[in-house]
């Protein structure tokens, strides 16, 4: 049965989790590397977001910067990539073809799309229409909250990252393997959206920038910002600033100061945020 995801290239890097190779702020397979243009290529193209991620190599030999260190990315590599530590965002422009797959835990949710990458411009292969369901399936959480305690071994730490990953990606490949015909795409869409607009109402839109929220959300930008206005009514900047407004006075009212909520809303600095705050006050 042939698979409608992941071509016959793809899946035996997926299916044979011996040959993974991990790279997390816990614990790191390889060793980095030093490659100076990509240094220099890191200090204007890193970010960091609210919510995990993993990014699976999957064809392709490149280099990946993540925590501030440079490490070999080939077949099988696994980024573990935390909430607000720095990585990668995008490709430099000496990326040869190179294939990615891209899984984000957004709330109770994992969503996944498969990019390929060419002299630096990715294109979105495979749009996975599969939310994994996090509550129900015990998959990344137990992963993430059972293993970390302080004084296990790292060993340990690993082993649980790659049974939660595992299952992740069991039930991606396993999604190919379905007969999707007749699927109702709009019913995906619209989880999708309300699954990122959680996500935004839970960080007052700290990391709700356009450009990354339709990544995120595997569309282009134009698309996402159609969808966003049909399912949810109103415009992405309006969403924000609604999110935003609520997240200040729920902060406010617990005694923070501004100065502090402006950091964590992910504003530059205190003068953008009362910039932005100015009109709302009256």
């Amino acid at each position: 049965m042939k698979n409608r995801l992941f071509d016959d290239r793809l899946l035996p890097v997926l299916l044979d989790i011996r040959t993974w190779k991990l790279v997390s702020a816990r614990w790191t397979d390889g060793q980095p590397v030093s490659v100076s243009r990509h240094r220099r290529w890191m200090a204007t193209h890193q970010h960091t977001h609210a919510y995990p991620e993993v990014m699976i190599g999957l064809r392709g030999r490149t280099v990946y910067g993540f925590n501030h260190r440079i490490f070999p990315c080939r077949p099988g590599t696994v980024f573990v990539l935390d909430p607000a530590l720095a990585h990668d965002n995008g490709y430099p422009p000496w990326t040869m073809a190179a294939t990615f797959l891209w899984i984000s835990f957004v709330e109770d949710k994992a969503m996944a799309r498969l990019l390929t990458c060419h002299r630096g411009r990715i294109r979105i292969q495979v749009n996975i229409h599969c939310l994994i369901d996090l509550d129900h399936a015990g998959l990344w959480r137990q992963g993430i909250s059972s293993a970390f305690r302080a004084g296990l071994p790292a060993e340990l730490i690993r082993l649980r990252l790659l049974a939660a990953l595992a299952e992740v990606v069991a039930t991606l490949v396993e999604e190919g393997y379905r007969d999707a015909a007749g699927d109702p795409q709009h019913r995906f869409q619209q989880e999708k959206i309300e699954t990122i607009c959680r996500h935004i109402r839970k960080t007052g839109g700290a990391d709700a920038h356009l450009d990354h929220l339709a990544q995120l959300a595997g569309y282009s930008k134009f698309h996402f910002l159609r969808l966003f206005q049909r399912h949810t009514g109103q415009s992405i900047h309006a969403y924000v600033n609604q999110a935003r407004l609520h997240k200040v006075k729920a902060l406010l009212a617990g005694g923070m100061a501004l100065k502090t909520i402006a950091t964590e809303l992910g504003f530059s600095c205190p003068a953008a945020f009362s910039r932005w705050y100015r009109p709302f006050r009256n």
